[in-house]
């Protein structure tokens, strides 16, 4: 009996074992159904399901065969749903980013007076970068973890606008530390309910894209973000967040605006 590798390999489609796997643990968890009583409507033992999601097992060609035609009828079935959700998710996502956007166009506007240098896409170029790594654990929608990266230019730039010293803002932004994002230093850079709503809004965004996260990669998500300086200065920023899921990385974009 053929494998589910070896016909995948045969036909040329290069589908790994972890992906199918990943395929049929979505559809199980999209029914709703614990992993027994699916289990008994292919027909298998639990053991035998759980081994197949983990990759700890591989099933025979015509095992795969069946449960997989499975899978694609009920995809096809849902398909205008489902592209009704896709639809109506990003709907969400661009009036939530006008709503943030329209509370900050005072603030950007008080820059107005300041000569603006637009960059090839139309938009004024940040006044700092932090590229940073990220891990997202989709089944508890929240919980992130962030590792900023060294950018001596960069730290400088932040800690000289909010009057700390290098050293202090290199702490406050944990270079080089994998740090859960809820406790992470930077939102020493805010009071608690700036604190609060900047946690929402990260949430927010990724309870959004947990549903469509398997149709893309990456996310581009505009956030009105508050500093305050080391004296009690509030400044205000619209920071640009650039993240790729896939590979766990990610860019900040800041553009600021004082009050």
């Amino acid at each position: 009996m053929r494998t589910l590798a070896s016909q995948t390999k045969r036909k040329g489609k290069r589908m790994t074992e972890k992906a199918w796997g990943q395929k049929l643990w979505d559809y199980r968890k999209g029914l709703g159904m614990s992993r027994k009583k699916f289990a008994e409507s292919l027909g298998i033992n639990e053991g035998t399901l759980r081994s197949y999601e983990t990759q700890q097992r591989k099933p025979g060609f015509d095992r795969y065969n069946q449960i997989n035609s499975i899978i694609e009828s009920h995809q096809e079935e849902e398909g205008d749903d489902y592209m009704n959700e896709l639809l109506a998710t990003k709907n969400k996502l661009i009036d939530s980013l006008e709503r943030e956007k329209e509370l900050m166009s005072k603030l950007l506007a008080a820059n107005s007076s300041t000569s603006t240098e637009l960059n090839e896409y139309g938009q004024t170029n940040p006044d700092i970068c932090f590229d940073f790594d990220i891990k997202l654990d989709w089944k508890s929608v929240g919980d992130i973890k962030v590792r900023y990266h060294y950018n001596a230019h960069h730290i400088t730039t932040m800690a000289k606008k909010l009057n700390y010293s290098v050293d202090e803002m290199k702490d406050l932004l944990m270079v080089d530390q994998l740090v859960d994002y809820k406790s992470h230093n930077i939102h020493k850079l805010r009071n608690e309910s700036q604190r609060d709503r900047m946690l929402n809004i990260v949430k927010s965004y990724i309870k959004s894209f947990s549903s469509v996260r398997l149709t893309t990669n990456s996310i581009v998500a505009e956030i009105p973000v508050d500093y305050n300086a080391k004296d009690g200065t509030t400044y205000h920023a619209i920071v640009e967040y650039r993240v790729n899921w896939i590979k766990g990385t990610g860019v900040a974009k800041i553009r600021w605006s004082q009050a």
